[in-house]
């Protein structure tokens, strides 16, 4: 008989990436410190893409990397948007910081509201693993932690769903 039908499966390896220097003049950076999830990766860089974040850093330990999982995930989104390996966010954060950047530190225990935030500035918004949320040395670098209303019983939100609400909210500061 004839076969039947065949599931083609692309494989991808790593994304291209983008050295830091690169991305120096950019309006709006995301780092995800410690995203170990691939699916929660990809769909922040979903995220990323779809708010026009110029690119997205990853240390290159603690975290995922751009694999086809993560590719799936973003719905192609990791393809379109530039992804950053540094050897430590901290550095990478202090480079920034130089370069005129303010760091927003996107925290469970932060207790400055978004809407205090001057937003229309050079942005790198830090979003921190799944289980451990911002390291010391990344939250020490922060230039505001801010954190999201729990109104309901839950007491966190998916990274990516986290993200997004902050990223529009700049988006839309930034375009006034």
């Amino acid at each position: 008989g004839s076969p039947g039908p065949h599931k083609v499966v692309a494989r991808l390896g790593e994304v291209d990436t983008v050295p830091l220097g690169q991305v120096l003049e950019s309006k709006l950076l995301v780092l995800a410190d410690g995203v170990e999830d691939p699916r929660n990766l990809g769909a922040l860089l979903r995220t990323a893409e779809a708010t026009g974040v110029d690119a997205v850093i990853l240390p290159d330990r603690r975290s995922c990397g751009v694999t086809s999982t993560v590719v799936e995930t973003s719905s192609g989104a990791a393809l379109h948007v530039p992804v950053v390996r540094v050897t430590n966010s901290g550095k990478a954060l202090d480079t920034l910081k130089q370069k005129g950047f303010w760091v927003l530190g996107l925290d469970l225990e932060g207790k400055e509201r978004l809407d205090g935030v001057d937003l229309d500035v050079p942005l790198v918004l830090v979003v921190g693993g799944e289980h451990r949320g911002l390291r010391p040395s990344v939250l020490n670098r922060c230039d505001h932690r801010v954190g999201l209303p729990m109104l309901g019983r839950v007491q966190s939100l998916n990274l990516s769903v986290a993200a997004g609400v902050v990223l529009y909210e700049i988006i839309f500061a930034q375009d006034k």
